[in-house]
């Protein structure tokens, strides 16, 4: 019996679509051997490759072996938000 292992590299991982960010920070993202993208703990969130990709009818999916980096893109897309929200009220 063969055991499934976490392959390398771990990503930390956001996604956003028209309702907003997916989650308030960044998450840890695995991939086991025999898959081709990497999944979050729920199983409801994957993403592909690194970096920043369109994925379907609007999501915008960021991924990165650094959490540093995942953090400063997810922070980016909260202050565009923001930036959105004052703009049209």
């Amino acid at each position: 019996m063969t055991t499934k292992r976490a392959v390398k590299p771990v990503l930390w991982a956001n996604g956003i679509n028209l309702s907003g960010l997916w989650f308030d920070k960044p998450r840890r993202m695995v991939r086991e051997e025999d898959m081709k993208s990497w999944w979050d703990r729920s199983g409801n969130f994957e993403v592909i490759l690194p970096g920043q990709h369109r994925k379907g009818w609007g999501l915008i999916t960021f991924a990165s072996e650094n959490k540093a980096e995942a953090e400063a893109w997810t922070l980016g897309v909260q202050v565009v938000m923001l930036k959105l929200k004052e703009w049209c009220s």
